[in-house]
């Protein structure tokens, strides 16, 4: 079976159109990330702390402080 992980980056708040390329690129390095881990042979949870690592390490999402970046 092929690995798969999913991702998003938040809702409720409609992102400002010149945001939105970049935010695609990081949700996309997100699951690039994850699936490679386990591709290596890393576990589901490995994964999914690589993924959610690429979010909270960009400005772009509110994974950090859980709050509206109105």
């Amino acid at each position: 079976m092929e690995p798969a992980i999913i991702v998003h980056g938040g809702c409720g708040y409609i992102t400002k159109e010149s945001q939105k390329p970049q935010k695609l690129q990081q949700l996309k390095t997100a699951v690039v990330n994850g699936i490679r881990k386990m591709k290596d042979g890393g576990s589901s949870l490995d994964a999914v702390e690589i993924a959610v690592t690429v979010l909270e390490d960009s400005p772009l999402f509110n994974a950090v402080w859980a709050r509206f970046l109105g």
